[in-house]
């Protein structure tokens, strides 16, 4: 009985944040042939591009959409899929060639060879996604829903890019400096929560930017969102805070207040940009739900 090879789509974007993406590409393709693994690549050429190939794309003859990218390239795709007006599925498998790879650190699985030897076999597993519906829109997100800091800091560290890595840290920080916070109220199954805030986290990883451990208790399949309430504190407080969230430490703060929910809604008194997936969409107030075991992944 002769064993049909799989097929992948591969995405490859190469103004991704690491700008060794052709070295990379002929690294993964070697490793797919080595593994018998059939691979169609699709370059991206223009900002969304994924998103608008994972809506459209025909998924006949494939066993999975991949990509050469970070967490962007990953919100892209699976905002596309899910937006499908065919509802036709396929797994997603994302290959580290980006500046931020929270999903892939919760995989502890940064190594291209690793990460496309373990795609190449081929055995999708599901994980939870967060539906986000605002006033007018709606997404979906893999990572992180971020408000507050979490999407003022992501924003200074996009006109840093020339840093790598260290522009989250550095977006972080400036955002401490500044020690801004605002009136909102979170409510959730567990209750109601009206106070200032710096920032609120909804999570499906542990991990946020370039390693930082925001949620140390997620898992990507407890049908859970990891909700952090950050309240408003002074600025010596958050710069002792910070160092404490690279190892999770942060969530024994009293300044912390860390739930595990199935949902939860998010009022504001004017209408404040989101961060998902480290992409800055939406505005609130908004309301977020868990869609369990909703998206097949390849790692």
């Amino acid at each position: 009985m002769k064993i049909l090879m799989p097929k992948f789509y591969l995405l490859f974007n190469p103004k991704s944040g690491i700008h060794r993406t052709q070295t990379f590409l002929d690294r993964t393709l070697k490793i797919f042939r080595d593994n018998d693994v059939e691979t169609k690549v699709v370059h991206t050429e223009f900002p969304r591009h994924a998103f608008e190939l994972a809506k459209t794309l025909d998924f006949d003859g494939f066993d999975g959409l991949c990509a050469l990218g970070g967490d962007g390239t990953m919100h892209e795709m699976v905002n596309g899929l899910l937006c499908r007006e065919d509802g036709q599925e396929i797994p997603l498998g994302i290959l580290p060639a980006g500046t931020g790879n929270s999903y892939l650190y919760d995989r502890d699985m940064l190594d291209l060879e690793v990460v496309t030897q373990k795609i190449a076999q081929n055995q999708p597993t599901a994980i939870d996604i967060l539906e986000v519906s605002c006033a007018t829109q709606r997404y979906f997100s893999f990572n992180i829903v971020g408000w507050g800091m979490m999407t003022h800091g992501n924003i200074t560290a996009e006109k840093l890019r020339w840093l790598g890595k260290r522009r989250y840290d550095v977006g972080a920080i400036w955002e401490i400096i500044k020690c801004q916070s605002f009136p909102a109220r979170v409510i959730t199954e567990n209750g109601s929560y009206d106070y200032h805030m710096h920032f609120v986290l909804g999570a499906n990883t542990i991990h946020t930017g370039t390693g930082m451990k925001m949620a140390p208790k997620a898992k990507m399949d407890d049908g859970l969102i990891d909700l952090l309430l950050v309240k408003a504190g002074t600025r010596a407080q958050l710069l002792k805070l910070f160092p404490r969230i690279f190892h999770g430490g942060h969530i024994h703060s009293p300044l912390v207040e860390y739930l595990q929910v199935s949902s939860f809604e998010l009022e504001t008194e004017q209408n404040m940009l989101l961060n998902l997936d480290g992409e800055i969409l939406g505005t609130s107030p908004c309301s977020v739900k868990v869609l369990p075991s909703h998206l097949s992944v390849l790692l």
